[in-house]
């Protein structure tokens, strides 16, 4: 299936009030991962699972009338009063009401490690990077190695230029998918203090 034609999912990368002409009380800047979406839609604005509706956009700095795939754009919604606006933060996203996107709080994901400083022990606290979002976790299994043909089951820590199969726990509920499905929403970075340690794919949603 064609990503234009999947279940919308846009990534939001900022939420801010505005009073232009085409652009007016809550807005939100986004990137669209999958579908189109135009004017008028109602969507769920995830992980909050609250209804809004698209009351204007703008692509380009132009009015649009429809934003597809790949697009780039400034989205009106008109949203519960209730709803503040500093309660809309990076990493949330728009979806579909009738395909919503998942929300997790761990993962496995495939990863491939860098140069390392020092090697990754089981529960070590890492940022995961996906998309906008920007979130505090940590390794809570390290299930495998990837050598070749071969496979090193459990292995006690990650160490550089390693491909592994892991779990990864959130601290909070978060929007993701598989990468097979959106890969915009399910390719990842992981950092620590150090730098990046590791960049993968995530290949199951577990909770």
């Amino acid at each position: 299936m064609c990503i234009r034609d999947r279940p919308i999912r846009a990534c939001i990368s900022d939420a801010y009030a505005a009073s232009s002409e085409y652009l007016k009380g809550t807005c939100v800047s986004a990137k669209i991962e999958g579908g189109a979406i135009e004017q008028g839609d109602k969507l769920l604005l995830m992980p909050l699972d609250v209804v809004c509706t698209v009351r204007g956009m703008m692509t380009g700095g132009e009015k649009a009338e429809v934003a597809k795939a790949g697009d780039a754009v400034e989205i009106s919604i008109q949203i519960a009063a209730e709803i503040d606006i500093s309660i809309i933060k990076s990493g949330m996203v728009l979806s579909s009401i009738e395909h919503p996107i998942n929300i997790v709080t761990s993962f496995r994901a495939q990863i491939m490690t860098f140069e390392l400083l020092t090697p990754i022990p089981l529960g070590h606290y890492v940022v995961v990077y996906c998309a906008s979002l920007k979130v505090p976790a940590k390794f809570s299994k390290l299930e495998k190695l990837i050598m070749g043909d071969k496979e090193k089951k459990r292995p006690k820590c990650l160490l550089s230029n390693q491909t592994a199969f892991v779990v990864i726990s959130t601290t909070e509920r978060v929007c993701l998918e598989l990468y097979q499905n959106y890969k915009g929403l399910g390719r990842i970075a992981i950092r620590d203090d150090t730098g990046t340690l590791a960049t993968g794919i995530i290949t199951e949603l577990i909770a």
